[in-house]
């Protein structure tokens, strides 16, 4: 998975959480199983179901956990806003210490 871009892995996330949304199975009773909706079990799901936003029912079935999907959407924004504070942080550096 080093090959592929950190784009790449948010917007296979993204569809996994909609396609699982839009199939309703966001509790244990609508779990289904992710081959269904065009889902491989690969990394990038499998650990998904280690963070719990995919929780797994038995018998390969799944179901989202809409409130850890939150959770983790947000979680991506804030680290985003970080690194984004960051550059610009360094970038106002470097035009200030140019100025010397």
């Amino acid at each position: 998975m080093s090959g592929i871009s950190g784009a790449v892995i948010i917007r296979k996330q993204n569809q996994y959480m909609d396609k699982f949304y839009r199939a309703g199975a966001v509790d244990g009773i609508h779990s289904i199983n992710p081959k269904d909706i065009g889902i491989r079990n690969n990394l990038i799901f499998k650990r998904m179901v280690r963070r719990e936003i995919f929780i797994d029912a038995g018998g390969g079935r799944y179901y989202m956990d809409i409130q850890r999907a939150r959770e983790f959407k947000d979680l991506r924004r804030r680290r985003a806003m970080i690194a984004l504070i960051i550059v610009v942080i360094f970038l106002v550096i470097c035009y200030l210490l140019a100025g010397r």
